[in-house]
């Protein structure tokens, strides 16, 4: 079987995603900076923060461009 090239159009829906989780991740990390700046941060908060986190790094790191 013969495994065909993505096409352009893939790859800039895979390039898409990519960005936009990145940035997903990077807000993710500001509430958690910001919150455990506090003198009494909020610990349940910070882990749901941080498992949502994780679970975009994990689809981050799952996407291939052949989803697309």
């Amino acid at each position: 079987m013969h495994k065909t090239s993505p096409s352009p159009e893939q790859w800039e829906a895979y390039d898409l995603a990519k960005i936009r989780l990145s940035l997903r991740l990077g807000e993710y990390s500001v509430l958690i900076y910001q919150e455990e700046q506090k003198p009494y941060p909020d610990v349940l908060q910070v882990e749901t923060w941080q498992a949502e986190q994780d679970a975009l790094t994990d689809q981050y790191q799952a996407l291939a461009v052949s989803d697309f």
